[in-house]
């Protein structure tokens, strides 16, 4: 049943899947997380340049994102909110 709800939600586009989130829907989160995790860690990569930091940092960054749902505008761009964010951690 969750493959269902993970293949339909999936499909959906950030704006739903941010209106989603801030619903505390945990599916809505893991897509966002599995759309943007690949290209955040090379994004935070190419300024730290190790690999074992940059993951902890996108981590620190999904958590971030997560503990601010609540205050997300969910009809600006997520992807540049999300690098954004990536960005100022990586570099602080």
């Amino acid at each position: 049943m969750l493959t269902n709800s993970i293949s339909l939600e999936s499909a959906k586009t950030n704006t739903e899947l941010v209106e989603l989130i801030q619903k505390d829907d945990r599916v809505a989160f893991y897509i966002l997380y599995e759309r943007y995790c690949r290209r955040l860690h090379g994004f935070v990569l190419r300024y730290i340049k190790q690999k074992e930091d940059a993951e902890e940092i996108v981590q620190e960054v999904f958590v971030k994102i997560w503990e601010s749902r609540n205050k997300i505008d969910a009809y600006s761009s997520f992807e540049a909110f999300l690098f954004t964010i990536a960005y100022n951690t990586t570099i602080s």
